[in-house]
């Protein structure tokens, strides 16, 4: 048979059945892109891949459909999918390959998102943190503040709690967002449109809309952020990066408060709120001690000093 009689063969008997498949592998393909975010190369790969499978699938199956009795019905469209799904496999195996080559031309040649540099959206966390409070009175990050209602409820949510110090962070957080209204250098819009029952969800994609910038003291919310490729400043870093540095050797004072997590170990804090935990220090509760610093560990909420104790110069 002459590949243009099948052909012919394939737009008489098999072409309604082909149309309807391409058409529904194309939209499940597209709908897959768009829910797990598949990079365009693959996803032009995975497009070119499956019309051509269907067509060598087709093309290959149709001389099958002669064979007799349920074998003709049943074999030739378990061939067309296998072929299809081997020849989408080849195509998306080159995904890789094309990346290399496409995404830095893409790159290049698409719109970046811009961010604004005085538009900020604010979250639970840094109002309950409250620095945000001291950082606007020296008049740095002024411009206009978006605060979701979603924010304004879950402090209202907390200050109401029976538990005392939940009922605490929520008073002292709906006390900063009074302080920040009443600021005359900046601009405090409750924005009560909500793309999400999730606040973190929503804060993120209030910022993506209005190309502002986020502001937080929360760890995970940061992490969300730039997965959606949202910038996110952390002022717990911003204080962190403000401290005065430590180094090893060097000699201070530290009023001991409680005990540390593992036996021996004495707490204290500085005055900008570093912790520092003092070896031998668990029997100085209550006191001040002179100490000498042994190591500084940096972590994703802050820094932690260890230290040792200088004897005979307790106060």
């Amino acid at each position: 048979m002459k590949v243009y009689d099948l052909f012919i063969e394939i737009n008489n008997t098999q072409f309604p059945l082909f149309l309807m498949i391409l058409v529904l592998s194309v939209i499940v393909l597209i709908s897959v892109r768009y829910l797990l975010k598949i990079s365009a190369p693959y996803f032009f790969l995975g497009m070119v891949g499956l019309i051509l499978g269907i067509v060598i699938g087709s093309i290959l199956s149709s001389p099958l459909t002669k064979l007799p009795g349920s074998i003709g019905v049943w074999f030739p469209p378990i061939v067309n999918i296998f072929i299809t799904i081997a020849v989408l496999d080849l195509f998306l195996a080159q995904g890789k390959a094309l990346s290399k080559i496409l995404v830095p031309y893409l790159n290049k040649n698409s719109h970046q998102p811009t961010w604004s540099d005085n538009i900020y959206v604010i979250d639970t966390s840094i109002l309950i943190d409250g620095r945000i409070r001291k950082i606007v009175e020296i008049d740095f990050l002024i411009g206009k503040y978006l605060l979701s209602s979603l924010v304004i409820k879950e402090l209202r949510r907390l200050a109401d709690e029976n538990n005392e110090y939940k009922k605490i962070r929520g008073q002292r957080g709906l006390d900063v967002l009074s302080s920040l209204t009443k600021h005359s250098k900046i601009t405090l819009e409750i924005v009560n449109q909500h793309f999400s029952k999730s606040v973190d969800d929503s804060l993120v994609e209030l910022a993506k809309n209005h190309h502002a910038q986020l502001l937080t003291a929360d760890v995970a919310l940061m992490k969300v952020a730039e997965i959606a490729n949202v910038r996110a400043m952390s002022i717990a870093e911003l204080a962190d990066s403000l401290k005065p540095m430590m180094i090893p050797g060097e000699e201070l004072e530290i009023h001991i408060i409680e005990k540390g997590k593992t036996k021996y170990q004495g707490i204290g804090y500085l005055a900008d709120g570093t912790m520092v935990v003092v070896r031998d220090g668990h029997e100085k509760i209550g006191q001040t001690v002179n100490i000498r610093v042994e190591k500084i560990h940096q972590t994703t909420t802050g820094t932690i000093i260890f230290a040792e104790m200088i004897y005979n110069q307790i106060k």
